[in-house]
């Protein structure tokens, strides 16, 4: 039988953005619990590209359905990969917030 993943590998499979099994995600939420107890964040991960799997921009997709047409403006906390940009009129005014710039306009905030 295989050596289990050590914790560093699972974080690292994460970070490369693969999806964690039940056990994974376990370690993974041991570790965010860790870092919040710190005042840390994942930065290292949320840095990485490829971190945001092809499903979110599902989910993302899905929120934005929830945006009532009287609304001209979204803050998009923890935008990530700004997906919802593309999906908005023109005419919104977009505010992506993360803890990582991807655009000029990103308000970088943990």
């Amino acid at each position: 039988m295989p050596n289990a993943p050590s914790y560093n590998e699972i974080l690292q499979r994460m970070a490369d953005g693969h999806k964690p099994s039940a056990d994974e995600m376990a370690i993974y939420a041991d570790y965010v619990e860790a870092q919040r107890i710190k005042g840390e964040s994942d930065f290292a991960r949320w840095s990485r590209d490829n971190v945001f799997p092809p499903q979110w921009d599902e989910r993302t997709a899905a929120m934005r359905k929830m945006i009532p047409d009287f609304v001209k403006s979204v803050v998009d906390f923890g935008c990530g990969a700004m997906a919802l940009r593309a999906m908005l009129p023109p005419e919104f005014k977009y505010i992506p917030l993360d803890i990582v710039s991807r655009s000029p306009d990103t308000v970088v905030m943990d």
